[in-house]
């Protein structure tokens, strides 16, 4: 009977030993250990990735939010021209175009709520491309202004006393500039 035991455990001593080759023999408790590891390593290397994209992902909401409160904030300024009787020019370098600030004193009027369409906002770094646009919707025929407003470069068009007035106004903008829309001055 221990013969028959030894048998089982690979002790069997009728057997001659097996020549010696380049292959590798594991016994199956090895391997099974071996599984383990890999699926283990494996399973941390997923979850650290998971880790790193949820991080990536969190920093880009962040910058997102960011942008869209500056944006915000853009809204809620005010836009405001300066008054002045006469036309200037301002002189500026061959590579900036010559902006023209153009104002005319007008009396305020009281009796109702103003009404002007904002076209887009730029960067002040854009300048260029904001006069452009302005000088574009000039040429279509209407009556477009650049402000400040913080970092930015406000276009908008007009100055209405009727909300009716405006939304035709805004109804032809919305063909070229989406996102327009009106605002009470």
């Amino acid at each position: 009977m221990s013969e028959r035991q030894l048998n089982l455990f690979g002790f069997d001593s009728s057997k001659k030993p097996a020549p010696k080759s380049n292959t590798i023999l594991l016994p199956l408790d090895t391997l099974i250990l071996l599984g383990v590891v890999i699926i283990l390593l494996l399973t941390i290397a997923f979850s650290l990735g998971v880790e790193k994209g949820r991080r990536s992902s969190r920093l880009a909401k962040q910058k997102q939010q960011e942008e869209s409160a500056d944006f915000t904030m853009l809204e809620t300024a005010q836009i405001t021209t300066p008054q002045i009787k006469a036309q200037e020019k301002v002189a500026t370098p061959k590579s900036e175009p010559v902006v023209e600030k153009k104002s005319v004193a007008v009396a305020k009027d009281t009796s109702g709520p103003r009404y002007i369409i904002q076209v887009a906002a730029y960067m002040k770094d854009k300048k260029e491309l904001a006069v452009k646009e302005m000088q574009k919707l000039k040429s279509q025929g209407f009556p477009a202004m650049l402000s400040e407003s913080g970092k930015y470069l406000v276009l908008a068009v007009g100055e209405f006393t009727d909300r009716s007035e405006a939304d035709s106004k805004l109804a032809e903008l919305k063909k070229q500039y989406s996102d327009c829309y009106i605002k009470k001055k």
